[in-house]
């Protein structure tokens, strides 16, 4: 994925009060990119995500989001920002020129993939 531009906004929630304890924490991000869908989605032979260290792309799926065409990705590695460990990446198409990503971090926590697809699936196109 291209870094993004300095002009595009990002959202993000969380609290840094669980910060001891990382496994109880989930950071959303939520970015648009100025980018055709397929130049933003890594290829699907892809098995790794570049950056200050290299993470492993452990599972992927190809779904719908707010009745739009989308990917999911699941990344794993102690590369992972804010050493969370785990990543979940959705990308969703907006419209021909922008696309969504959406990138949800947690510790070891299993209970934690059920909240953040939630989040995720509740994506609308305002």
């Amino acid at each position: 994925m291209k870094k993004t531009p300095s002009n595009i906004p990002i959202w993000t929630l969380w609290s840094s009060k669980n910060r001891n304890n990382i496994n109880n924490v989930i950071k959303t991000e939520v970015s648009f990119f100025p980018q055709r869908f397929n130049d933003v989605v890594p290829p699907t032979n892809q098995r790794t995500i570049e950056g200050p260290t290299t993470v492993s792309i452990t599972k992927r799926g190809n779904l719908t989001i707010d009745n739009k065409p989308a990917v999911r990705l699941w990344v794993a590695g102690e590369g992972t920002e804010f050493h969370f460990g785990n990543e979940i990446h959705s990308y969703i198409r907006d419209s021909n020129n922008t696309t969504v990503v959406i990138v949800s971090y947690y510790g070891n926590n299993p209970n934690a993939v059920d909240t953040i697809q939630r989040i995720h699936w509740s994506f609308r196109s305002l």
